[in-house]
C-alpha cells in the first residue's frame, strides 16, 4: 500500500487521487460491529482494506462473514468505544481529533488506539499515533521552575506508570512503545528517584529497550572546546576517559 493510499494520508491526497482511491471505499455494503451496548455501521470495503483481521472475519467462512456483523469484547486498555471511534475517525478522515483532553488523557487515548490497531493488524496507524503523542509531549512542557537547567523530567511530565505498563504490551520495536522509552532517557540518566524504576525492573524487555536507547544517547555526547570527560568504571572504580568518537566492533 503506497503512502498516498494510507488512511492517515487523506489530507495529502490530490482531488484526483481522493476520488479515484478513497471515495469508492465509502460506498457499498456496510458491516455491523458491536462494542458493549454500541453498534457501528462501517463501510466493509474501508475497514477490510486496512485491517486484515476484519478482512479475514467478514470475507471468510465464519459466522461473522455470513451475518456481516461482529462483536468485539471490551478489553481494558485495548478495546473500548473510545478507541474504536478514534479508529473510525482516522479511517474516514485521516486524522485524530480528541477534543478537550489533558495531555495525559490524550496520551492514554492514543496508546489505547495503538494497542487496538495492533490487535486488528492495522500497521499503518503506528506512525501517526506515535507522532500525535510526540507532539503532545513537546507542546505541553512543565511550568518553568526558574532553574538554569532544563528539568530532566520534562519529557515524562505527562507520562504515567500506567502509560509505561500499557506500552509494554505492544510488540518490541513498536513506534509508540519506543517513543515513551526515548522520552524517559533524560530522567533515567539524571534522576536518582526515576519515577518508572519499578516498571523497568518488572518488564525485562522494556529494560532492554532503555539500555539500547541509553547507548544511542551516550553515543551522541558532544564535547565543547576539547573538554575531557570522565566516567567511573563500575567494575574497577577507576576513572576512565569518556571517548566521544570511539566505536569498537568485534
Amino acid at each position: 500500500m503506497s503512502t498516498g493510499e494510507c488512511a492517515g494520508g487523506l489530507l495529502d491526497l490530490s482531488y484526483e487521487d481522493f476520488t479515484r482511491i478513497q471515495m469508492p471505499l465509502y460506498h457499498g455494503p456496510t458491516v455491523k460491529i458491536q462494542i458493549g451496548s454500541a453498534t457501528y455501521d462501517v463501510s466493509k470495503a474501508l475497514i477490510c482494506k486496512y485491517s486484515p483481521y476484519f478482512a479475514a472475519m467478514f470475507d471468510g467462512k465464519f459466522k461473522e462473514g455470513e451475518e456481516q456483523s461482529a462483536v468485539l469484547e471490551e478489553a481494558e486498555g485495548v478495546v473500548s468505544n473510545q478507541s474504536f471511534q478514534l479508529l473510525l475517525q482516522w479511517l474516514y478522515l485521516g486524522r485524530f481529533i480528541l477534543g478537550k483532553k489533558s495531555p495525559a488523557e490524550s496520551i492514554s487515548a492514543m496508546i489505547e488506539l495503538a494497542r487496538l490497531a495492533d490487535m486488528l493488524s492495522i500497521d499503518n496507524m503506528e506512525s501517526p499515533a506515535m507522532e500525535y503523542i510526540r507532539a503532545t509531549i513537546l507542546a505541553n512542557p512543565p511550568p518553568d521552575n526558574g532553574s538554569w537547567f532544563r528539568d530532566p523530567n520534562t519529557n515524562i511530565h505527562h507520562i504515567t506508570p500506567g502509560h509505561v505498563d500499557a506500552v509494554s504490551h505492544l510488540p518490541k520495536g513498536h513506534s509508540v512503545r519506543m517513543l515513551l522509552v526515548k522520552a524517559a532517557i533524560d530522567a533515567y540518566l539524571h534522576c536518582d528517584d526515576f519515577k518508572f524504576s519499578e516498571e523497568i525492573r518488572n518488564v525485562p524487555d522494556l529494560a532492554a529497550d532503555v539500555l539500547e536507547e541509553l547507548k544511542i544517547a551516550l553515543q551522541s555526547v558532544r564535547f565543547e572546546n576539547y573538554a575531557t570527560c570522565y566516567f567511573k568504571d563500575p567494575l574497577s572504580g577507576e576513572e576512565l576517559r569518556f571517548l566521544q568518537y570511539a566505536r569498537i566492533s568485534h
